[in-house]
């Protein structure tokens, strides 16, 4: 598999992935939107807990996607993410514990909301680590043009167009070169 079907492959893995986080988070807002606006909210600490949670995911979202599209360091996502993931998984061991000794119960939805906002921590990190694959396809790759292939992006024109300066400083040099040689043959030094 060359590198233009591995980006192909892992930018639809991207989008799709982003995509299933976004519906992920908009679930979590909904639920716990509509606990506070109905009075139905049984834990508001858990609410609030929970959307600054899907928020914080939000932001993890929208940093991904500018830091892959400049092809930038993704070292200070990476430590964001791992704080978020920590902050989730030590809050639902809180909860799980909490829950236990207290002998609470709650809902059914707010088992299946924090299962979502669980899963989308999970999908957030595969889309580190696609995000990661790909701005590391991307800067390594180097550019080639088939005949049959697709009309070249601006990357590609500004590589064809270094090439064609490059030769035709050559070709310059070439001629200045004959030309000292003619006026040296017509002089008769060698």
């Amino acid at each position: 598999m060359d590198n233009k079907q591995k980006r192909r492959i892992l930018s639809s893995v991207y989008k799709a992935t982003i995509f299933f986080v976004f519906c992920s988070i908009v679930w979590v807002g909904y639920f716990t939107i509509n606990n506070f606006v109905n009075n139905t909210s049984t834990l508001i600490w858990l609410d609030i807990s929970i959307l600054s949670i899907a928020f914080l995911l939000l932001l993890d979202i929208a940093i991904d996607i500018t830091k892959t599209k400049k092809l930038k360091n993704l070292f200070v996502l990476s430590k964001y993410l791992f704080f978020v993931t920590f902050i989730t998984v030590t809050a639902v061991i809180a909860g799980v514990f909490a829950l236990y000794y207290t002998g609470y119960s709650l809902p059914v939805g707010y088992y299946l909301t924090v299962g979502v906002l669980v899963f989308a921590v999970l999908l957030s990190i595969v889309l580190f680590v696609v995000s990661l694959k790909l701005a590391k396809l991307y800067k390594g790759t180097t550019v080639y043009i088939e005949e049959m292939g697709e009309v070249p992006n601006y990357d590609d024109e500004l590589m064809l167009k270094k090439k064609l300066d490059e030769l035709n400083r050559k070709k310059e040099m070439q001629k200045v070169v004959n030309q000292i040689e003619e006026l040296k043959n017509e002089l008769g030094e060698n």
